[in-house]
């Protein structure tokens, strides 16, 4: 096919905003179709501009972009509007709402340009049902008609939601299936335990709203500068519940430059090209650069924080001291957060690992379901402030980890 005139867009979030506005820019497009099944373009469902501040952006605001080009984006486009993040700091994490603002503002002025540009832009507020795949192009149908497009890019950044829990009586215990756009959320009891299920971003983000400072607890500073829970009003327990048990760790605020010499696409391609490549090479690639930046790596701990705990006051013990170091590691330039300043580093490396199907099936099936989870504890870090409430809660008794969960039941109480 010749260079495609017509781009359909399926889902207009981050991504979809991010594509629409390098389409505009720089691609020689005529007409661009965008989807967006909630009918707001630009926000998406991560950063909803009406959705709780309780929930904070996991990067820090001065790596939030819209194009690999320029990771400043957003903290320049936040200078223009002092009200919006007042005493701002660029190693901070600000609401998500407020990334919301930036993407409904950003969409507003790739629409414009493309006026400017003579590009059609049409908008259908509806979810694509079905897509048809045909030689000169592709069909794609919604609940109102069809439209015919040269090429089709899916811009969804999640699936469908998918509750694999069983939904208890109405008269039972309160149950929430997700806790965005969940109002009813403010209104659980004061005195109410919360079983969170899971322990990825989305947990964290449910414990900041659970012990807000409109709750009436708070948290304060102590002498030592550590953070401490203050339960004002606030009764609440919560129980994270997870297969493995893994916290997150913390993305660095200040540190030396990570030295990425072993793990580079040219080594994983020529492992690959060589028949070489699988998660022990991969393995040697990650320690190879540990030794370069000074870190050491213990295998055990990665692969099992918890395996020498032999009670659950043990366990929620060393929840505690993996957090600890966690945020110590984040805020102390003078040790390495090798981990997290790595995954970062290498994200778009670790994409075309598997967008290039490098890995053989059988060594990525692998990773899927022993490795994976691990690396997104580093590959997908936490605040620290939101770590630092979560230690706060540890240790003042309101929180607890609980490794191995995996099924759900109702009983009758």
């Amino acid at each position: 096919m010749s260079t495609p005139k017509h781009i359909a867009l399926v889902g207009c979030g981050f991504s979809g905003t991010s594509a629409f506005f390098q389409l505009v820019d720089k691609f020689p497009v005529k007409r661009v179709t965008i989807f967006e099944a909630t009918g707001d373009f630009g926000p998406g469902f991560a950063y909803r501009t009406n959705e709780s501040t309780d929930y904070l952006i996991n990067n820090t605001t001065d790596t939030m972009c819209l194009v690999p080009s320029n990771r400043r984006a957003f903290i320049e486009w936040l200078k223009t509007k002092p009200g919006l993040a007042a005493n701002l700091h660029v190693k901070g994490q600000l609401p998500r709402p407020i990334y919301g603002e930036f993407l409904k503002e950003v969409f507003a002025a790739t629409r414009l340009a493309a006026c400017i540009k003579g590009i059609q832009v049409d908008l259908i507020p509806h979810e694509v049902v079905e897509m048809i795949e045909k030689d000169d192009g592709v069909t794609l149908i919604w609940s109102g008609g069809r439209v015919d497009a040269d090429t089709a890019i899916l811009t969804t950044g999640r699936s469908t939601e998918y509750q694999p829990f069983p939904t208890p009586p109405a008269d039972g215990a309160l149950y929430f299936g997700s806790h965005i756009e969940a109002p009813e959320f403010d209104d659980i009891p004061k005195d109410a335990t919360v079983h969170i299920m899971g322990a990825s971003l989305s947990a964290y983000d449910v414990l900041n709203r659970l012990f807000a400072p409109s709750t009436g607890c708070r948290f304060e500073r102590a002498v030592d500068g550590t953070l401490q829970f203050v339960a004002g009003t606030n009764e609440r327990h919560a129980v994270l519940c997870s297969r493995s048990g893994r916290l997150k760790g913390m993305q660095t605020k200040s540190g030396p430059p990570m030295l990425r010499r072993a793990f580079t696409p040219e080594r994983i391609r020529a492992l690959a090209g060589a028949s070489k490549l699988d998660l022990s090479s991969l393995r040697d690639l990650i320690l190879e650069d540990a030794q370069t930046n000074g870190a050491t790596l213990a295998a055990n701990d990665l692969l099992d924080p918890y395996q020498d705990c032999k009670s659950d006051a043990a366990l929620q013990s060393r929840s505690a001291e993996i957090l600890e170091r966690a945020i110590h590691m984040a805020e102390n330039p003078d040790v390495p957060n090798f981990l997290v300043d790595f995954f970062g580093d290498a994200q778009t490396d670790l994409w075309d690992i598997f967008a290039e199907h490098l890995l053989p099936a059988e060594e990525e099936r692998a990773y899927r379901k022993s490795v994976e989870t691990a690396v997104l504890c580093y590959a997908a870090p936490c605040p620290v402030p939101t770590a630092e409430r979560i230690l706060a809660l540890l240790k003042a008794g309101r929180l607890r980890v609980v490794k191995g969960a995996r099924d759900v039941a109702l009983d009758e109480t």
